[in-house]
């Protein structure tokens, strides 16, 4: 894991991560033969979850848990509640496969919340789940369910690209049934970025949005634009040593080919760094003005920021263009 250090295990420990590595190994070894055997049973699915909660990434075993789904729903098997009733008799293959992945999606659940949200082999699990409704109604609620999850989840860790990527597929499926617009992702990353200037997803997501707005608008597009560099530049002077904000406001004015957002970043960038000489972003931006002595400020860079002066001197060079 990121900036954590090794640790020292004791020989008491070592005694129990070996005991726990033998258990695991054997539960590895039952689960592969089970679905050798194929073996679609209830309790095979109960010791294939065991593993998931331990090993979320064993990506095999969600494939196992692909192919369990597929053969119940294939042979119409019901779905037996704990009371003891049974649904799914006299039920379309629509409502039958509905109620085997609306149980499937819990235990994912489960796997992401507490066991490990970072998962990979979850999130496209998840996804390969809701490919599976054939219930339009169904999937057009589902949807919204599963975009609220990954909102509910961002709002504990809203820098968690697993999440931003999961909802942003959700969001595309429910862009192609109507039912969301660019205005409402426009106000969600907003909301975002107001709560936390260093979300690069947020900026990204807006970002496609004014990305995909046709050149024919003009000065419309302009305006846009404009007013998104208005937004960012709160981040300028909340946050000045943040490069988030400082990278999504260069991409912002070589976007349209004006002058004006260029000319709002730079006003910013001068008035910081005006206030702080020793701001880094604010000099940075400053190599935007075509009129600037280019070099003597990457040359300011490389005496203030010597851990990146490799790159100051290759920009200084034409080897590379913008820093965004």
């Amino acid at each position: 894991m990121h900036d954590r250090k090794r640790e020292i295990l004791t020989d008491v420990q070592k005694k129990q991560m070996d005991q726990k590595i033998a258990v695991y190994k054997g539960l590895c070894g039952e689960c592969t033969e089970l679905r050798r055997r194929c073996d679609f049973s209830d309790g095979a699915e109960k010791k294939v979850e065991k593993l998931l909660m331990v090993n979320p990434e064993f990506y095999t075993m969600w494939n196992y848990k692909k192919e369990t789904l597929l053969h119940r729903v294939e042979h119409d098997r019901p779905l037996v509640l704990g009371s003891g009733c049974v649904e799914g008799v006299g039920a379309t293959r629509e409502m039958v496969t509905w109620k085997w992945v609306e149980r499937e999606l819990a235990f994912n659940a489960q796997v992401i919340e507490k066991r490990d949200i970072k998962s990979y082999c979850t999130w496209h699990h998840r996804k390969w789940l809701l490919e599976k409704i054939g219930d339009a109604a169904v999937l057009s609620q589902q949807l919204r369910t599963e975009k609220a999850l990954a909102e509910q989840l961002l709002d504990a860790e809203d820098r968690n690209f697993h999440c931003w990527g999961y909802r942003a597929w959700v969001v595309a499926q429910l862009r192609n049934l109507g039912l969301y617009t660019d205005g409402d992702e426009m106000a969600h990353a907003r909301k975002r970025i107001e709560a936390n200037f260093s979300n690069y997803s947020a900026y990204h997501a807006r970002a496609k949005i004014l990305g995909a707005l046709p050149k024919e608008a003009g000065a419309a597009r302009v305006e846009k634009v404009k007013e998104e560099v208005e937004l960012v530049k709160n981040a300028f002077y909340t946050e000045p040593t943040d490069q988030s904000g400082w990278m999504y406001a260069t991409w912002l004015a070589n976007l349209t080919g004006s002058a004006e957002p260029v000319s709002a970043v730079l006003e910013a960038a001068r008035e910081l760094h005006d206030d702080d000489p020793t701001l880094k972003w604010p000099l940075l931006a400053s190599t935007l003005d075509p009129k600037c002595n280019k070099t003597e400020l990457l040359e300011q860079l490389c005496a203030q920021d010597k851990n990146r002066a490799g790159y100051y001197r290759d920009a200084m060079g034409g080897c590379v263009g913008n820093y965004a």
